[in-house]
């Protein structure tokens, strides 16, 4: 492959874990997010939810997959057989990010309200929607250290070496020479 092709979603995956790659970043609003993400950044800004949609926003690795599980628990009164109906990311799909692409899938908006919709975006990119139609926020946060050492031991996410003492007594001081995307 090409190392001037763009890579599909999937692809990009693939490589990461095998060869360190890195997404290209572009800066949205002075956050740097993936292209992937960028690129289509005004279809998920346009995004309009109901007020009966639940945001879990969290920074990667934090516990997103947990949270969701739970709120659909608490959404089908804990009927596990209803909560298999489909695998995760169609029940719970992300708001910024498709998998599998296209992106973005339309996925969101072909679904019933209310919605469980996951986003790793910072706070000043989640669509202003969801605070004018005052949607239920689910926030979860996670020690910065754990999660630096959630990051280094999954095999998808290139990041440089930390999980040293060295790095661990200051996580962040081998990254100052990185840009690093947000999520």
């Amino acid at each position: 492959m090409s190392e001037d092709k763009e890579l599909t979603y999937s692809d990009a995956i693939q490589k990461a874990g095998s060869s360190m790659f890195r997404f290209p970043l572009i800066s949205v609003k002075g956050i740097p997010l993936m292209n992937h993400i960028a690129n289509n950044f005004d279809a998920v800004s346009a995004f309009c939810p109901d007020p009966s949609d639940i945001l879990i926003a969290t920074y990667p690795k934090a516990g997103t997959t947990w949270t969701q599980e739970i709120v659909d628990l608490l959404l089908h009164n804990g009927d596990a057989e209803a909560c298999r109906r489909a695998p995760t990311p169609v029940r719970s799909p992300f708001l910024e990010i498709c998998s599998p692409p296209p992106i973005p899938s339309g996925l969101l908006e072909k679904m019933a309200p209310p919605r469980i919709i996951k986003t790793h975006l910072p706070i000043q990119l989640v669509p202003t929607g969801f605070w004018e139609k005052k949607c239920k926020t689910i926030y979860v946060a996670r020690n910065a250290k754990d999660n630096t050492v959630k990051h280094e031991r999954d095999p998808r996410w290139p990041t440089p070496p930390l999980c040293t003492k060295a790095g661990l007594s200051n996580p962040f001081s081998s990254r100052a020479t990185f840009e690093l995307p947000f999520p």
